[in-house]
């Protein structure tokens, strides 16, 4: 079940990724797609402002970094 994460003020993709993702990858800032999928109203916010909820989706299976090319990790 997907859960939420409540922006602050200045946050970016790379940075809630890493939030939530940090934990589950090497590199979690290459699993941010995984949040622009799942909240395609915001898709072309860069910086958030504070208290926009986010729906943050499973962590990833580890499978999906493997399927990267080697310059994107």
């Amino acid at each position: 079940m997907p859960r939420t994460h409540t922006t602050t003020q200045g946050e970016t993709w790379d940075l809630i990724a890493y939030d939530c993702y940090g934990d589950a990858a090497e590199r979690p800032e290459l699993l941010m797609h995984h949040l622009l999928a799942a909240n395609p109203d915001y898709r072309e916010v860069v910086i958030f402002d504070g208290g926009i909820p986010l729906t943050i989706p499973e962590d990833p299976e580890p499978s999906a970094l493997e399927s990267l090319p080697p310059w994107k990790v």
